[in-house]
């Protein structure tokens, strides 16, 4: 919590499995709070990544954009 994200590990232990990678947790660099972590490339965009974090039955689903 409360230090520099540039070069912080945000997101570990991902396994692929097909085209998702599961079972990885990811880092809210605002909180300090850890989540179980799903990612997927977007199907009708190849330069948007789906990350979705989990807690209990909660998540959240975030678009991240590749940059050119």
């Amino acid at each position: 919590k409360d230090k520099r994200v540039l070069g912080m590990e945000i997101i570990r232990g991902m396994k692929q499995d097909d085209d998702e990678w599961t079972d990885g947790t990811i880092l809210d660099p605002k909180k300090g709070s850890i989540y179980d972590c799903t990612l997927w490339v977007d199907e009708s965009d190849s330069n948007k990544l789906q990350v979705r974090g989990y807690w209990g039955f909660f998540f959240r689903t975030q678009t991240w954009v590749r940059v050119k």
